[in-house]
């Protein structure tokens, strides 16, 4: 019985042991991006109170829903279990004014996971990150309803429906760096950024938050959290370099590091695990692409924040990246070895020349087995020490 006769009574295909495996690795690193949301959920929901609760609820719904509905239309198997479309929400939710009508979060979502995501299959098989085109599709067709931040409102409004209609509207850091204007040398300043008490994105504003994430990063996958902070470091040395405002170099890292999207990408988006490149030299050079095409736009573009257009730009050259640049001698040793067991378990010759045709492919399998291995021996010890 084929697939689609399957679908078609209602019968789901049975998974493969490969696509099992896909899925448990992809749950792993939502998980991940789970733990990294906590924070910056957290701190919405305290500044915001329960509007904020309501935005993340109406993606997250939409999202649930929008996956359903997309299976039947696209006739695939529906995997709610590898937890990429909740974590799509929350993200997209973070990256919107808390004073968003109810349709903001909705729309975004259906956009970023009906469109360009479920068409091409699923989170292990994307060409684009869904959340960063879903939040620039938006952004082209309404700009107003993506850069208008209410201030944080009192302990009493907390509660209260916070709506664009009666939301006291306040100027965010990305607003101020495009118009030039510094946060002076006042530390409550410094210390409000830190903490996340300035107009902004919900769930980004936050200093405290973002390198919270990153340090967790950094200790559970660090191949990983090395896109983030080149990523942040390109931003740095351009924001050092070609300040927009005139009160000094350093705050104008501060400002650009704290500003709009920037350190949220350095989290959720630069890191996203398919999209990314698989070689190390690749991953480097993938994220200070990103992290200057991110500076560039913002320099030169007429949009506030234009993160998600960088992210996307820097999305499409990921396989280039992987394919077009030479081997390290890492690289080779391992390419090396895997030939050498090739030809033993064939008992053939190999080809020299065939190996400048498949050395990126190759490559690639090689660094995502290796991680593969490693994980599940993890898993397996983890498994004999809690017997």
């Amino acid at each position: 019985m084929s697939e689609n006769e399957r679908l078609r009574i209602n019968i789901q295909p049975v998974l493969s042991e490969t696509e099992k495996l896909e899925i448990k690795n992809t749950r792993k690193y939502m998980i991940d991006m789970l733990m990294v949301l906590l924070a910056p959920m957290a701190m919405s929901f305290y500044y915001y109170g329960l509007r904020a609760v309501l935005l993340v609820l109406y993606a997250v719904l939409s999202a649930l829903i929008c996956e359903f509905l997309s299976s039947k239309i696209y006739k695939f198997r529906a995997s709610y279990s590898d937890l990429s479309s909740i974590v799509t929400a929350i993200s997209i939710a973070m990256c919107i004014p808390a004073s968003s009508a109810w349709w903001v979060p909705v729309l975004i979502t259906v956009f970023a996971l009906a469109v360009v995501k479920f068409p091409f299959g699923n989170s292990r098989s994307l060409m684009f990150l869904p959340s960063a085109a879903g939040i620039a599709f938006l952004t082209v067709c309404n700009s107003a309803s993506m850069f208008s931040y209410p201030v944080i409102p009192t302990t009493a409004d907390k509660f209260a429906q916070l709506s664009s209609s009666n939301a006291a509207l306040g100027n965010s850091i990305a607003y101020m760096l495009s118009q030039g204007n510094s946060i002076g040398i006042n530390i409550i300043s410094y210390i409000d950024i830190a903490v996340g008490n300035v107009s902004g994105p919900m769930g980004t504003t936050c200093a405290v938050a973002i390198i919270g994430g990153l340090l967790y990063l950094l200790i559970r996958r660090p191949r990983t959290a090395m896109m983030s902070f080149v990523y942040l470091g390109t931003c740095a040395v351009y924001a050092f370099l070609f300040p927009r405002i005139t009160t000094g170099r350093g705050i104008s890292i501060i400002m650009e590091l704290c500003s709009g999207l920037t350190g949220f990408a350095a989290l959720l988006f630069v890191t996203n695990e398919t999209l990314a490149p698989k070689r190390t030299n690749a991953r480097v050079l993938y994220a200070v692409l990103m992290g200057l095409i991110t500076m560039i736009l913002r320099t030169f573009g007429s949009i506030e924040d234009s993160t998600v257009f960088a992210v996307l730009i820097a999305n499409a050259f990921a396989c280039t990246l992987d394919q077009k640049l030479p081997i390290t001698k890492r690289e080779k040793l391992l390419l090396d070895k895997k030939k050498e067991a090739e030809a033993m378990s064939t008992d053939k010759p190999v080809d020299t020349d065939e190996q400048s045709q498949i050395v990126a492919q190759k490559v690639m399998e090689i660094i995502n087995n290796s991680e593969e291995t490693q994980e599940s021996a993890e898993d397996e010890n983890g498994g004999v020490e809690n017997e």
